[in-house]
């Protein structure tokens, strides 16, 4: 149980800017998963984070134009839209 709280507290106590860059060094090099960005994206959302939000949203909309999806894009563009009109 000792060594359970110990790694909260580490977890915790870590400098938040450390934290927060992790999903985009994992995805400049290339290994961010689908699961990973959609996680970023609901994080991002659920949070208020805006900025955050609409890049993880342009990843995602990227992602689905290379894949030839052209609903899922054009679902994204709008979502995007919406988010940038909500300043």
């Amino acid at each position: 149980m000792k060594e359970r709280s110990r790694l909260v507290l580490a977890k915790y106590s870590m400098p938040r800017r450390n934290t927060d860059t992790t999903d985009g060094f994992v995805f400049q090099a290339g290994k961010a998963s689908p699961q990973m960005i959609d996680m970023a994206t609901e994080t991002a959302s659920s949070q208020g984070w805006r900025r955050p939000l609409l890049a993880w949203l342009k990843v995602q909309a990227m992602r689905a134009e290379k894949a030839g999806d052209a609903a899922e894009t054009q679902r994204l563009q709008r979502q995007i839209a919406l988010v940038e009109a909500n300043r």
